[in-house]
Parts: structure tokens; sequence; C-alpha cells
């Protein structure tokens, strides 16, 4: 993704897998050039997903909680979350809090991001975090501080802005994103959007209803605040792309991408997911998906569609003066100069 001047790119090198001991091995961060693509920086040891800050060469980086996969013979073992904020000018790690995905940057200072229950706070505290960040362990104190916490990234303060049982809507956070006063959420089948700071709920739809039928993968806020898009994958393929108001939350444009990738010819299956998505500033969309391939959405329907990698995309990013788009795979970056009539 762009840094905030537009001149490097922040990418993320995903080299996350678990070992036969239970061990994350983590990806490394690179800051690249925007123009050349030519790495000028590397910090190991990054995990997925990042959040760049607004302003400064800052980003917000954290993993879930959850089992490890253990040795045969021996016991699993529980790997705390944990969200990092780190300059990834120096490499240095300024602040680590014990939340979790996602995570959004409300301004210059506080960030907005997933908290946990009793049972499964108590287990991602160490330690280290017992004194530093008293103010966020004592969120969790009782078996309903799952939920959504305001932190300021610079002192340690938080407060819990939203409660929920075990099987609530915030429990189920997947996808974050805020424009002015309103954040737009993603959950595993749920969208819908929320008031700050009262985060009184102003519309959702459901989704889906479980299973492999349908699960959601990527949410993306127009650049002017005025649509959100969801992507997804899915048996059932008919609404891997859906497009809904900010304000109101009616549904402007479903697609059932795959069917329609399949019927022209360009899948083997009638199914794809869609991995990520990125706005142009113009306001039309940029696809990406499992099959390696490239979709520009406009909100009339039409769609124009390419090879973008030979394995999954991972990430769609446009360049600051928007004419090109930058389409990332595991195995390379590669830019596309787009069309006159698209810039």
């Amino acid at each position: 993704m762009p840094s905030p001047d537009g001149r490097t790119l922040i990418v993320l090198a995903d080299g996350r897998c678990l070992d036969a001991q239970g061990d994350e091995r983590q990806g490394v961060l690179y800051v690249r050039a925007a123009d050349t693509l030519e790495t000028q920086r590397a910090s190991p040891n990054v995990a997925p997903p990042i959040a760049v800050h607004p302003s400064r060469p800052l980003v917000l980086t954290g993993r879930e909680s959850g089992w490890s996969l253990p040795e045969k013979g021996s016991p699993q073992t529980w790997r705390g979350s944990e969200v990092q904020v780190i300059d990834h000018d120096s490499g240095r790690q300024l602040e680590r809090f014990p939340l979790q995905p996602p995570f959004v940057w409300l301004d210059d200072e506080r960030f907005l991001s997933r908290s946990m229950g009793f049972y499964h706070g108590r287990r991602a505290l160490d330690p280290s975090f017992a004194e530093h960040h008293l103010p966020i362990s004592s969120l969790f104190n009782d078996d309903e501080a799952d939920g959504v916490a305001e932190v300021h990234a610079f002192t340690g303060r938080a407060e819990l802005r939203v409660r929920c049982g075990v099987y609530g809507r915030w429990s189920r956070l997947e996808h974050l994103a805020v424009r002015g006063d309103v954040a737009v959420y993603g959950g595993f089948l749920e969208v819908g959007a929320a008031r700050l700071p009262t985060w009184e709920v102003l519309w959702s739809h459901q989704m889906g209803t479980g299973g492999l039928g349908y699960q959601m993968r990527a949410l993306a806020v127009s650049p002017d605040g005025g649509h959100v898009a969801v992507g997804a994958g899915g048996k059932d393929g008919l609404r891997d792309l859906t497009v809904f108001e900010v304000d109101g939350g009616r549904e402007v444009l479903c697609l059932p991408l795959g069917r329609m990738l399949g019927g022209a010819g360009l899948l083997t299956t009638k199914t794809t997911e869609v991995t990520c998505l990125a706005w142009h500033p113009r306001g039309w969309l940029a696809v990406g998906t499992r099959a390696g391939l490239v979709v520009h959405m406009h909100l009339s329907g039409a769609i124009q569609v390419y090879r973008g990698a030979a394995r999954a995309i991972e990430a769609l990013a446009f360049t600051r003066d928007g004419a090109s788009l930058l389409v990332a795979s595991k195995a390379a970056i590669a830019r596309f100069p787009l069309l006159d009539a698209e810039r």
C-alpha cells in the first residue's frame, strides 16, 4: 500500500506458517520506491495485516490469538494476540498491545482495534503486558469485554467503546474502515455501518448463511466515503462482489463474479474468491481474485478483465497519480498502466 506522501510503497511479504514446534515464521515489511519498486528498507518479523498511519512513517501490524499446531506427541500451546506500532523508516517497534485485528487509524494518535473477552483476553496477556499496559489489561475483567477498543497509540490509554457477548457482531469483527464519523464494519456474514463515537448501528445486512456458501474476504470504502464494496468467496458464487451506499445501506450492485468469469471462459470453474479491493479516485473499483484475474468494475455494472498474476492476487493499490494499478502476488509486484479513460 502507498505511504501517506505516495513516494514509497509499504509491502508485507507474508512468510507465516506454523512449523513442527508451533513457532510462527512471520513476514518481512519492505519499504520500496513507488516509481521503481526498488527496496529501500526491510524489517523482519512483522505479522499481517498492516494499517498505514495517515501522516507519519508508522504502521499498525498484528495477529489474532489461536492454538499452535503441535509436534506429534506434544500439547497445544496458546499464542496470544498482539498489535504493534512500528516505525517503518527505522524498523523499530514503538509499542505493543494485547489486542487483535482488525484495526484502523482514527487520527494521528488514536486507533480502533478488536478486543477480547475474559477467557481469551487473559490468555493473551503475558508478563510483559502486566504493568506497561494496565489500562488495556483492565478491559479483560469479565466475559462481556469482547468488542472494539479505542487506543491512544503513544500513551497506551484505552477505552472499550463497544461490548458484546461471545456471539455478538463485534466478537466476529473481521474488517473495519472509518470515514468521518461513520465506521463501516464487516464480520463473517454481516456488513454494516455504525455512528461514532456512540457506535449506534445505522444499518446492517446479512450476507449469507454460513458454511461454505459465503465467506467475506475484503471490504473497502470509496475515497469520497459514499460507497462500501464487499468481496467474498463461496460455493454459491451469487454475491462475490456487492456495493452498498454508506449513507443508508442501499444495495447499489451485486455481481456473481465467479459465474460471470466462468461463463466467459476465463475460469475452469464457476466460482472464484475475491481476495482484495481498491477504489480508484474516479470512483470505480479494482478487484483481485484467487484465480489471478483483475477486474475493473464500474458502478454501472460494466467490467473489464485481464490476468494480473499467475497465482492468487494478495493486494491491489493505485499509484498516487491514479495512472497505474499495482498488483501484488506471492511471487511479484507488477505495474499495469491504465487507459486514459480510466485515469
